[in-house]
């Protein structure tokens, strides 16, 4: 597990009239939010799909309410990453802008390793169904928002699942799967979700 501490940032919000969209003139948008800089990702093809995720992740911080974090502006969010990790780059420069009232930290885990303390868990599609299974079943402790790929992730016991719907990244939400972790999901949020029950 390799922990990544990542500057105070401001996530940029692209809830769009209840979906994000991938046509090109929004991603130049949504590219220009996420870059301060505006040089990152010269030499790397950007995967469009990845980057609209990784700004959902910063923006959960946002619209979801965790118990541990509730009292303390202080503490840091952690976001968790198992390998293989398609996203994390997208993540780094995604939380690169200024002045945020909390932390964000990354930390990238191995699926054979033991959960890590984080409040958000994200499970790539890379990662079998089966071992993805078995790793949601383990999770011994409350309070964290488990984000898939994959069909059938909020069935196994997932929070959120990212799925494409006419070339656009939409959100499943697996409302009673939150309650059990102990997470309250702002109204907006889950107004652009499909819920899951």
């Amino acid at each position: 597990m390799y922990p990544i501490r990542v500057r105070h940032c401001q996530p940029q919000t692209i809830f769009q009239r209840g979906a994000i969209f991938l046509h090109d003139r929004a991603w130049v948008a949504v590219f220009l939010l996420l870059t301060a800089s505006g040089s990152v990702f010269s030499q790397e093809v950007i995967n469009r799909e990845y980057l609209i995720k990784a700004a959902f992740l910063i923006n959960f911080a946002r619209y979801i309410e965790w118990p541990d974090l509730a009292n303390d502006p202080n503490a840091p969010l952690i976001i968790g990453l198992y390998q293989p990790d398609p996203i994390s780059p997208y993540l780094r420069q995604a939380i690169q802008s200024d002045a945020t009232p909390r932390t964000i930290q990354l930390r990238i885990v191995n699926p054979d390793d033991p959960v890590p303390h984080c409040h958000i868990l994200y499970f790539p599609r890379g990662i079998p169904p089966e071992k993805q299974r078995n790793i949601l079943r383990a999770i011994p402790v409350k309070g964290i928002l488990l984000v898939g790929e994959t069909e059938g992730f909020l069935e196994w016991g997932g929070t959120i699942n990212f799925v494409i719907v006419d070339n656009k990244v939409r959100l499943e939400i697996n409302a009673s799967q939150a309650q059990v972790q102990g997470l309250k999901i702002s109204s907006k949020l889950i107004q652009i979700a499909r819920l899951v029950r």
